[in-house]
């Protein structure tokens, strides 16, 4: 749940671990509060993304292919917006 990962540092070591343990053609999802989704989950802040703000935290040794919004209806009554990425490794890129 990569909107958890508030600190710039935490996101750039995620990024990180990705470029060195996918190749070429591998795919990832990335499961993210949307950009109008909540601002705390469980009391915690969280990050909150749409397609060009997801694809600027993976950069340019990602592209993203496909791209499902979600309402999550809590049991609380109230809505939670996800989005959720596949992204796949770009050939040529650096790890």
């Amino acid at each position: 749940m990569f909107h958890f990962l508030t600190d710039k540092s935490d996101r750039q070591k995620y990024v990180a671990a990705l470029q060195h343990t996918l190749v070429p053609d591998d795919h990832v999802m990335v499961a993210t509060f949307a950009s109008d989704g909540p601002l705390k989950c469980s009391g915690l802040e969280v990050a909150r993304y749409d397609a060009s703000s997801i694809r600027a935290e993976l950069g340019a040794g990602f592209e993203l292919v496909e791209q499902v919004d979600e309402t999550h209806a809590t049991s609380w009554a109230t809505e939670q917006k996800f989005s959720f990425f596949r992204f796949t490794r770009r050939e040529g890129a650096e790890p």
